[in-house]
């Protein structure tokens, strides 16, 4: 008998790195963006309806200045900052920066520490699959 891996795990598999760093233009930079974070949230979704339990992805962000920033495990979601008051025909050179949900751990407690990202700093991003 082949095992087929599940749909949620192919599409983990086959995720690419986002260079953001290499597109000029902001309207290209948030629509890129809004197509992979409509990625990560069917690869989530997809994991749970089938019940996958062997991954636990999170994010990888490299900034301009090689900054490195790696959200928890588990914590791979992100949308725009104050992406609810934007409306499609409104210049999305508005939306300038992405909100990055995840936790942190200081003494044995769980702490939420979302944070702000300036897109336009932004090299490269991608989630990876622990």
């Amino acid at each position: 008998m082949t095992l087929i891996p599940q749909l949620s795990s192919q599409m983990m598999d086959e995720i690419e790195t986002l260079r953001l760093g290499e597109i000029e233009e902001h309207s290209v930079k948030i629509s890129t963006l809004y197509v992979y974070m409509r990625k990560i949230e069917t690869i989530q979704i997809l994991g749970w309806f089938e019940h996958t339990s062997d991954w636990d992805p999170y994010l990888l962000i490299v900034m301009k200045d090689g900054t490195r920033i790696e959200t928890e495990s588990g914590f791979a979601e992100y949308t725009f900052k104050d992406f609810e008051n934007y409306v499609a025909s409104d210049n999305s050179d508005e939306l300038t920066h992405i909100h990055v949900l995840n936790e942190e751990y200081r003494e044995g407690d769980v702490y939420a520490a979302s944070f702000d990202v300036l897109i336009d700093d932004i090299e490269s991003l991608v989630m990876i699959n622990q």
